[in-house]
């Protein structure tokens, strides 16, 4: 069974991502510490950047 995570969560990881990112951490990395597969954390950064809002990113 797929684990769901909140929408808190997702937003929270991208900010941080995003914060890491900048010191020049991987995205492989970041997700590892957050106990998550880089491919999921770049696929929620990659729909927070689509999106005008976070809430229209991550809803519910």
């Amino acid at each position: 069974m797929a684990r769901e995570y909140t929408a808190e969560f997702k937003l929270e990881a991208v900010k941080l991502a995003n914060e890491q990112r900048k010191a020049g951490q991987t995205i492989t990395k970041i997700a590892k510490d957050l106990g998550i597969k880089g491919g999921l954390l770049g696929k929620w950064i990659k729909k927070h950047n689509e999106k005008k809002s976070a809430a229209d990113a991550f809803p519910g």
